[in-house]
């Protein structure tokens, strides 16, 4: 349940993140004209950047330190857990009957 609650986290981080730099982008940006159009890049993509950056270290020692099954291939895909293989197993058979 930790692994979940540490990845689902990080995704919590990173949303709000990733809307705050495409908004700056659209509000930094020229107005397009008939011959030219561009996109300024603002600093809400460098925070982004060293967010993603610094949360995949992170996972990377949580893996490596914790030691409670966390794989950073897997992240929060909790079906290699046996509790969640016994609950998905039983709503199997719920659905079926």
């Amino acid at each position: 349940m930790k692994k979940i609650i540490f990845e689902q986290t990080g995704n919590i981080i990173t949303t709000p993140l990733i809307a705050f730099a495409m908004i700056q982008s659209i509000l930094l940006s020229p107005k397009t004209t008939n011959n030219s159009a561009s996109i300024t890049f603002g600093g809400g993509w460098f925070i982004l950047i060293i967010w993603s950056i610094f949360f995949l270290l992170l996972k990377y020692c949580y893996q490596k330190y914790l030691k409670d099954g966390y794989q950073v291939t897997t992240g929060e895909l909790s079906t290699a857990d046996e509790r969640e293989q016994e609950i998905s197993h039983f709503a199997l058979k719920k659905h079926i009957r």
